[in-house]
């Protein structure tokens, strides 16, 4: 299968893909996988990187019948634990589109349009919340990112207030929280050498 051409395997992987997909969104109780070791990974599935590699109907077949095997979906009636996303049937689709579309939503110049998607999907959210006119908010990739942004947002709103200079800051430390952990070093950095944490343990 060629990297940038179109050619008669690519069409016919991306039906395979196309197939797999579909039969995956409809599917009403879809497997629910266990992980396994390394080494027992290793074992099913051999060397996959190799100087001619396996080619994309091997990998295909590699995922499907041994990797996903190997994985807990989210999205599982008895998936009640750590749940980073739940997504609906339509999301899943929409997320196909917007992968195949190539859209890099970091800048303006190139993003227009799925920015203003998003921006529009967030007005929406902080519509349900009761926030003051003008309160608007970012997506973010998981809680642990919206821990630390809501944290150095507080901090940086903090020192603009010119009654706070020169003083020492409070942080009140979650326990085994990587984002307040970050935000520690960067007060220490910042010379907030002594401060009260506070635990909930």
């Amino acid at each position: 299968m060629s990297m940038h051409k179109v050619d008669f395997e690519m069409v016919e992987m991306t039906l395979d893909v196309m197939k797999y997909a579909i039969g995956r969104i409809t599917h009403p109780a879809p497997e629910l996988g266990k992980p396994k070791k390394e080494e027992e990974l290793k074992a099913l599935v051999g060397e996959t990187v190799t100087p001619e590699g396996i080619g994309g109907e091997r990998a295909f077949q590699l995922f499907k019948e041994v990797l996903i095997k190997a994985t807990v979906p989210i999205d599982h009636p008895r998936h009640l634990a750590f749940v980073p996303a739940a997504p609906t049937r339509a999301a899943v689709m929409f997320d196909l589109v917007t992968s195949a579309s190539s859209i890099h939503g970091a800048y303006w110049m190139e993003g227009a349009g799925g920015i203003f998607c998003e921006n529009e999907a967030m007005k929406w959210l902080v519509s349900l919340t009761g926030l003051p006119k003008g309160s608007f908010g970012v997506f973010t990739s998981g809680g642990t990112a919206a821990n630390l942004s809501a944290m150095v947002t507080a901090r940086e709103n903090w020192r603009k207030n010119l009654n706070n200079t020169n003083k020492k800051g409070l942080i009140i430390r979650i326990p085994r929280c990587s984002a307040s952990e970050v935000l520690e070093e960067s007060l220490k950095a910042d010379g907030f050498h002594k401060w009260l944490k506070l635990s909930s343990a």
